[in-house]
């Protein structure tokens, strides 16, 4: 998966949902689909960790980009959000975390998003849809 969350948009959507584009997901089509999501989610960063110990903090940071894009799409169409993806969003959202990967550059544009995202995540209304 990629660093900038278009790999992790097309897995969820076209693979995992089977849409053509995110504008046809919607909370009954990715709520069907959510445990497999998970599930595949996991094993995938359990298996390329194993595969590949040497590479465990850019793997850290791609899944923890693939949980944001999730809670994003969750948000986006009002769906609630487990507390799986609850818990990894809120760990990696937080700037501490975040601008490791920025360097010294300060992208407020970023940090603005992260700062939506988690309070989207932590007060979360479930049926209500959220616009990032």
């Amino acid at each position: 998966m990629d660093d900038d969350g278009g790999d992790w948009v097309e897995w969820i959507i076209e693979e995992m949902c089977g849409l053509d584009d995110s504008s046809e997901l919607t909370m009954k089509i990715l709520e069907s689909h959510l445990e497999e999501i998970l599930t595949e989610l996991e094993e995938l960063r359990r298996a390329r960790i194993r595969n590949h110990p040497d590479k465990v903090d850019a793997y850290k940071a791609s899944f923890a980009l693939g949980y944001q894009v999730l809670a994003l799409f969750l948000l986006e169409v009002g769906a609630y959000v487990p507390e799986v993806v609850k818990e990894e969003v809120l760990y990696s959202t937080t700037w501490e975390y975040d601008k490791r990967w920025w360097g010294t550059k300060v992208d407020e544009e970023r940090k603005e998003f992260l700062r939506k995202l988690r309070d989207g995540v932590r007060n979360q209304v479930p049926g209500k849809k959220y616009v990032f």
